[in-house]
């Protein structure tokens, strides 16, 4: 069963808006109770938090069968900041708002969040790995990669 670390409403993608929420093993972007994606944590490769216009995103790149894909998020709070003209709240949170997911998030991938009661293995994390491989989910290049990030992880 996954264990949900952080969630939060108010999260846009695209131009919906819904709940990020972030488990033990994935993280979702849910609107109006329906996933609408569904990153697992360990075909993350990269987590960067962007800036455009005045606005801060959190982009999510991971790898889905060999190809590498993105995802970017915006907190429509910082949004309504700006449109509404409170730009000293604006400033207090979009610089450091997503850099706390960002942490968040590969803590998670990382298993080095406190809350956690489960013990983190290495040989079980292969073997799921392993498993999401026979069935066709990731390819053998996203196996290599993420084997290698987790036995890194142990040295």
């Amino acid at each position: 069963m996954e264990k949900t670390i952080r969630e939060e409403s108010g999260i846009g993608w695209g131009f919906k808006s819904g709940q990020l929420i972030l488990t033990d093993k994935n993280l979702y972007f849910i609107r109006k109770g329906e996933k609408i994606v569904s990153i697992f944590l360990g075909s993350i490769t990269s987590i960067k938090c962007d800036r455009w216009d005045n606005a801060s995103y959190l982009s999510v790149y991971y790898l889905i069968n060999g190809k590498e894909e993105k995802v970017k998020f915006n907190h429509n709070k910082l949004m309504d900041y700006l449109v509404l003209g409170k730009l000293g709240k604006l400033a207090q949170l979009k610089d450091s708002y997503f850099i706390d997911w960002m942490k968040s998030i590969n803590d998670a991938r990382f298993n080095k969040d406190e809350r956690r009661t489960d013990h983190y293995s290495v040989a079980d994390e292969l073997k799921k790995l392993n498993e999401l491989l026979k069935e066709g989910v990731i390819s053998q290049s996203d196996f290599d990669s993420q084997k290698e990030k987790l036995l890194k992880i142990t040295l």
